[in-house]
């Protein structure tokens, strides 16, 4: 059931693979991807927005398969079909292997098909899964060496994009409560200044989510973003403080012994990848570009979470995930057929904004859902004692692991960023529902097919704007026709596009310097023209003197054209009295679709070397 899953699932995802872009998204892979393969170096020659592990591996891959938009799609599409039997293995482990196949088709329907970009945060994604693997294997064998593979999995993640974090706090959370839960038998001793110890880190953690959000606290971003971790922080202090056994000095050893192999196994990429910084003495540009200039997406972009209100929309299915994990539930069947019925017209007239939002909004908090459901059982499971240890730390990782990795939605809460997460909700909410023998698994089933038809119907064919709004079905019928195209695009980005290429080579060759901003360095990839400064979004160069470095950097590199986007979406667009110097540099103008483009007709000055 697993291979035929993985093969139906690959064939689904072909079908997205090369359909639909956002141009400044596939413009930034390709030319950071590009200047790698030009001999420059991430953080140190040119600003990343990223970790810069992925950048590298586009240009492994511009460099075996081409420099068009089309490689890096190939790339995401072989990690994703690597992915799905994951998917499987992990909900096979406590499902049948037609509900483990159906899990997988909701975890694949409500990802990466609903925008296939190679963007970091589906590689976090990916390794979430992978390393969540890793630790159930490890539960299976006690065996160091999958502690060590989790950890790698961890530190490729972070490589890939500083969210990786979020992975690496839900192996930590899932590591203490191991300790406790597998240690040999009781012995005599209560381990106090363990139990302090443990209650500190976690309330440092508590402390750290808040930090986290405190830029941008509200109702909804406490909800989401806080009072998960905060749940299961707190779970954990609760069930040290009642279960806890065994001198201190012991339970030390144990915990270090978890996470030696693990922590080693985070660092070993990490490390490895900064040695040549450190050669090169680009050590700071990584921090800067790392842990500095991210803080500025808080101003330029971020965004609020939907009201309160829409939470409403969540309670029926929480009544039902709750009602399961605490009682059985009569009239199951009576129940499966009413929800049948009211689900299948909501799917029909899904169409409709309100009711597309109202599904949405039904499927967005069920993270704090399933962390309290999940956090509420395995108290009842150590009070009943009737789990094994085992069952409760595999419900303790998997809703953890979707605790912490929805936090890639802050600051920006966009739509396609709970996607990001969804396929570990999707597995935590199987493994609550298959951690209490009185779940109405057939309700669940129900609502588990609705969403994934949902999914299936409204998200994957839908508009990436409007995703978690409404549907917009639009033609992404037209063949980016140029030499780096190769997606389907809408007709409009074909004509302005190819304009733009014509405008631009008719009056500068191939790899030569252009200027083109702010934020968008599609127009350097598509026109094959190389930019003569190191930012690619301008908000992330907030220096006083920006605009003198653009116009000393177009003089140096002898720029005859310059693109200006009157419309960029995240930094501010170019104010007058930049654009006043800019044009006395050029002597000719053209407006194609949002853009300028400007240019001069003398060589100008000589390039540098």
């Amino acid at each position: 059931m697993g291979a035929a899953t993985t093969v139906l699932a690959a064939i689904y995802l072909y079908r997205f693979a090369f359909v639909g872009w956002i141009p400044h998204d596939e413009g930034t892979i390709g030319h950071l991807a590009e200047r790698v393969l030009l001999g420059e170096v991430p953080h140190r020659d040119f600003l990343e927005p990223y970790s810069g592990g992925l950048t590298l591996l586009h240009a492994l891959g511009f460099r075996v398969l081409g420099v068009k938009l089309t490689t890096p799609r190939w790339i995401v599409l072989g990690l994703a079909c690597a992915w799905v039997p994951a998917v499987y293995a992990i909900a096979a482990r406590v499902a049948r292997p037609l509900v483990a196949a159906l899990v997988t088709a909701l975890c694949v329907v409500w990802s990466v098909p609903n925008y296939f970009v190679s963007l970091p945060s589906w590689y976090n994604l990916f390794f979430a899964t992978f390393g969540t693997w890793c630790l159930l294997r490890y539960l299976d064998s006690d065996r160091a060496r999958w502690l060590f593979l989790a950890g790698i999995c961890a530190g490729l993640s972070l490589l890939f994009k500083i969210a990786g974090f979020y992975y690496v706090a839900a192996g930590l959370l899932f590591l203490l409560y191991c300790e406790q839960l597998r240690a040999p038998p009781a012995v005599a001793g209560r381990p106090f200044g363990f139990a302090c110890f443990k209650t500190g880190a976690l309330a440092l953690f508590a402390l750290a989510l808040l930090k986290l959000v405190a830029r941008q606290v509200a109702a909804m971003e406490f909800l989401h973003f806080v009072a998960p971790g905060w749940l299961l922080a707190g779970f954990l202090a609760w069930s040290e403080w009642r279960e806890g056994c065994g001198p201190s000095a012991t339970r030390f050893r144990r915990l270090f012994g978890l996470l030696t192999p693990f922590l080693l196994g985070v660092a070993l990429p990490v490390v490895l990848c900064l040695l040549p910084f450190v050669w090169w003495g680009g050590l700071h540009a990584v921090y800067e570009d790392v842990f500095v200039v991210p803080q500025l997406r808080f101003e330029f972009v971020a965004a609020p979470l939907p009201g309160l209100v829409t939470v409403l929309a969540v309670l029926p299915y929480a009544a039902i995930l709750a009602w399961g994990a605490f009682r059985r539930m009569p009239g199951e069947a009576v129940a499966t057929a009413i929800s049948a019925t009211v689900l299948l017209a909501l799917l029909y007239a899904s169409r409709e904004p309100e009711v597309y939002r109202l599904v949405w909004y039904s499927v967005r908090p069920l993270v704090p859902v399933l962390t309290l459901v999940g956090c509420l059982s395995l108290v009842r499971a150590a009070r009943r004692g009737d789990q094994s240890a085992d069952t409760r730390l595999a419900l303790l990782l998997l809703v953890g692991m979707a605790a912490m990795v929805s936090l890639v939605q802050f600051p920006y809460p966009f739509g396609i960023y709970f996607c990001y997460a969804a396929p570990l909700v999707a597995l935590g909410l199987l493994y609550v529902t298959q951690f209490e023998p009185q779940a109405p698994r057939r309700l669940h089933m129900c609502w588990m097919v609705f969403y994934l038809l949902f999914a299936a119907v409204w998200l994957n064919t839908g508009f990436i704007r409007t995703i978690g709004t409404e549907y917009v079905s639009v033609a992404q019928d037209t063949a980016l026709d140029l030499p780096r195209g190769g997606l389907w695009v809408l007709a409009d980005y074909q004509h302005l596009y190819s304009a733009l290429y014509d405008e631009v080579r008719a009056h500068t060759p191939a790899g030569s310097y252009i200027y083109a901003g702010p934020d968008c360095p599609e127009v350097y990839f598509l026109t094959e023209t190389r930019n003569p400064t190191g930012v690619i979004y301008d908000f992330m160069d907030d220096g006083q003197d920006r605009a003198d470095r653009i116009l000393d950097a177009i003089r140096v590199h002898g720029v005859r054209v310059a693109v200006l986007n009157t419309s960029p979406e995240f930094s501010p667009p170019p104010d007058q009295q930049f654009i006043d110097r800019l044009a006395r540099q050029f002597t000719h103008y053209k407006v194609l679709g949002w853009f300028v483009v400007l240019w001069r007709d003398d060589p100008g000055p000589a390039p540098a070397p």
